[in-house]
């Protein structure tokens, strides 16, 4: 088809001079010598900028070069000149060249990526979306090709970011149960940890961020928990240490030790439960004395008005 180009544009010359540069010109093109054949193309334009067989030339001769955004340049320079349906077609068939370039950069761009994660993070999905592109691209199915190839590169990343936040919630929440376990018991919220770092691992990221948070939940809700019920048994202690030598506390007591076993298993809702009992017991001994106090009251100011 070139030849053929060529062999029209020669028809089409007028000028001898411009005619001997672009004769010279195709001979080096059809050698293959495309650098010197750029020579002569480009001394026909310095003599006629607007010789539009030069522009076309030029054109097929930098697409040989695989400088393909300049060949169209010359092409459009040709056709604003002379339209020419030869050079409309090898315009066109540049366009997807440069086409078929931008979609094998992208499945390869896409193809580093996925190298660049895989050893930490499951991209098996944009692995296989990236074997079907470029299956896709051998077989010449260019649309589809760059299709499933943007596809991969969004999968890719979408998978990476949330990878990273799901780590980055994980970490916090270590932090905040080993800070934590040091005085409480946290095991139901570091067993639900343990569940999101082996979701993390399957690549279940979503699955993993949840579990994570609920795990951080976990663990604050049973921080809240324990430091409640820890205040109240040190409250209540220190009651009965006060009001002990003035009255029978020994079922207090006993309910009162329940409630510390219950904290020391780490049943903070029970050992809550258990303090309560305790200071209810004690309202209802402060209520009763209340109550003594008044009849002795009342006793000894009747004792006087008899006197």
């Amino acid at each position: 088809m070139i030849s053929k180009v060529f062999r029209i544009f020669k028809k089409k010359s007028k000028d001898k001079t411009v005619e001997k540069w672009l004769s010279e010109g195709d001979i080096l093109y059809e050698q293959g010598r495309y650098e010197e054949a750029l020579e002569y193309f480009d001394k026909v334009l310095e003599i006629n900028p607007n010789c539009a067989d030069a522009w076309s030339r030029k054109g097929l001769t930098l697409a040989r070069l695989g400088r393909y955004e300049e060949a169209i340049r010359c092409f459009d320079k040709s056709l604003s000149i002379r339209n020419d349906f030869e050079i409309i077609w090898a315009k066109k068939k540049v366009e997807w060249k440069i086409e078929e370039k931008n979609i094998e950069k992208i499945i390869e761009d896409t193809k580093k990526e996925i190298a660049a994660v895989k050893s930490r993070y499951n991209v098996e999905e944009a692995e296989d979306i990236i074997s079907m592109a470029e299956e896709a691209f051998k077989r010449g199915y260019r649309y589809k090709a760059k299709t499933l190839a943007l596809e991969a590169k969004e999968r890719v990343k979408r998978i990476s970011k949330l990878a990273k936040e799901v780590e980055e919630i994980m970490k916090d929440v270590r932090d905040i149960i080993f800070h934590i376990k040091s005085r409480y018991n946290i095991k139901e919220a570091e067993d639900i940890l343990n569940q999101a770092e082996e979701a993390f691992k399957d690549g279940g990221y979503s699955k993993a961020g949840e579990l994570a948070l609920k795990a951080r939940e976990k663990a604050v809700e049973v921080r809240k928990q324990a430091e409640k019920a820890e205040k109240l048994i040190n409250e209540i202690k220190e009651t009965i240490s006060q009001i002990k030598s003035q009255y029978d506390v020994k079922e207090m007591e006993d309910i009162l030790n329940q409630a510390e076993e219950a904290f020391k298993r780490g049943e903070y809702y029970r050992a809550e439960k258990l303090a309560l009992k305790v200071k209810k017991n004690m309202a209802e001994i402060d209520k009763q004395a209340e109550n003594v106090e008044g009849l002795i009251e009342r006793s000894e100011k009747q004792s006087q008005c008899k006197i």
